[in-house]
């Protein structure tokens, strides 16, 4: 429980890591079916920041109403995600061995349609946000990040990869299921907001077809829901503060 509550809008990713270290410790293999659910929900986690951040951009550069457009999405997003997986910002979610919930035939139909939802709404906002002068005039030539510089001190993330820096960990070091898919890295080279806000429309768009394949092709079995009590009770005469 403590992983995922390291940095609230990165609880799959906190979550995730730890139950892998686990799994590595233990000898556990997680089902394919958990498999997954786990890499959908990273994406859930990766538009939800991204839906955040580009409102905050938009509003930052004077568009008010950018908070409110993003703000809605994003909520109907976490409220999709109380719904199938628990909790709005995922928590819990993931644990060693596998995940905490399966989907449903319903799910997997709801979740389909969010991606369509979702696409339509971004793909009218992304085109406001370009065709946007004033906008346009913040956003581009500012806070420029050259992709030297993002090379000499090794930038990763959007603001690396707005800035020509080819890294993204879910492309390169494709584990299971991901490497099925190929999710397609997304890469800019003018290192401004403006590349950085085209990132983060790439990514969204990106995860949003990663997700779909995902769901399509979920396997039949149930994910392993996991388990609190994978790690080995302490050994007579050892010190514990499990209570």
């Amino acid at each position: 429980r403590l992983a995922s509550r390291i940095s609230g809008d990165s609880a799959v990713a906190y979550s995730l890591v730890f139950s892998q270290a686990v799994e590595q410790a233990t000898g556990i293999a997680p089902s394919e079916g958990s498999r997954f659910v786990r890499a959908i929900l990273l994406e859930r986690e990766r538009i939800a920041n991204h839906l955040g951040d580009l409102g905050s951009l938009g509003n930052d550069a004077g568009l008010g109403a950018a908070l409110s457009l993003f703000g809605r999405l994003r909520e109907s997003l976490h409220r999709t995600s109380l719904t199938f997986f628990g909790h709005r910002l995922l928590f819990d979610s993931v644990v060693p061995g596998g995940a905490s919930s399966g989907l449903s035939v319903s799910a997997v139909e709801h979740l389909l349609g969010e991606c369509d939802f979702l696409t339509r709404e971004l793909s009218q906002l992304e085109r406001i946000y370009a065709d946007h002068g004033g906008l346009q005039d913040r956003f581009q030539n500012t806070g420029i990040l050259s992709p030297e510089v993002a090379h000499l001190y090794g930038v990763g993330g959007v603001a690396g990869r707005a800035s020509g820096q080819a890294f993204d960990a879910r492309v390169d070091h494709r584990g299971d299921p991901t490497h099925r898919f190929a999710p397609a890295l997304s890469l800019d080279h003018t290192g401004d907001v403006a590349a950085r806000v085209r990132i983060r429309f790439l990514e969204i768009f990106e995860s949003l077809l990663f997700t779909r394949s995902l769901l399509l092709h979920l396997p039949d079995a149930p994910p392993h829901h996991g388990s609190s009590r994978i790690l080995p009770e302490p050994r007579e005469g050892s010190r514990s503060r499990r209570r």
